[in-house]
């Protein structure tokens, strides 16, 4: 993986992650899901990461979450492949497994960190906007999300970039407030 030295992936990957989460919105929000991947590719860009990261940051979630997103992959480099499949866990996946093999891709596991960290966000806004059921469904989604990421992600070296480790710090800290508050 080389530099930045190709904006036009960058590009090419923001307009495919546009196009596959055109009609999505984020969970208990009514944001549009592409700025959850615009974020995350956002934070990968400014800790200067290479454009495959970038690129992959845009495209992190379209396995998962569009059955077009693996055929859509394929337009890519193999650099970014690689990423977004070590990024992408099938629900048949042990968690486990899925961690190690992240933990040994040092970018992945980086773009994975800014991306727990957007979602701890969004979680703090979701479980301030939403009232009832839905908020108790919000409190209990983060929960389980928080002590999934401090299982995991707490082996995860970060040492050669440790912006990615206190953005991830600062947002859960601001999901913990918002569930002491509302």
């Amino acid at each position: 993986m080389n530099g930045h030295s190709n904006p036009r992936l960058v590009q090419t990957a923001a307009h495919a992650a546009v196009l596959i989460h055109a009609t999505q919105k984020r969970r208990y929000l009514a944001d549009a899901y592409i700025v959850h991947p615009a974020r995350v590719a956002h934070a990968t860009m400014l800790a200067g990461l290479p454009d495959e990261a970038v690129a992959a940051a845009w495209l992190h979630d379209i396995i998962e979450d569009s059955p077009k997103g693996a055929t859509e992959l394929k337009r890519f480099d193999s650099g970014v492949q690689f990423l977004v499949a070590t990024l992408s866990r099938s629900s048949h996946q042990n968690p486990g497994a899925y961690y190690v093999a992240l933990r040994a891709v040092p970018i992945a596991a980086t773009i994975k960190l800014f991306d727990r960290a957007d979602n701890f966000r969004d979680l703090a806004k979701a479980y301030a906007l939403t009232l009832g059921r839905e908020h108790e469904a919000v409190r209990s989604w983060a929960t389980s999300y928080m002590i999934k990421t401090d299982e995991y992600f707490d082996r995860f070296d970060t040492s050669a970039l440790p912006s990615s480790r206190a953005d991830l710090a600062e947002a859960r800290a601001l999901l913990v407030e918002a569930l002491r508050r509302y």
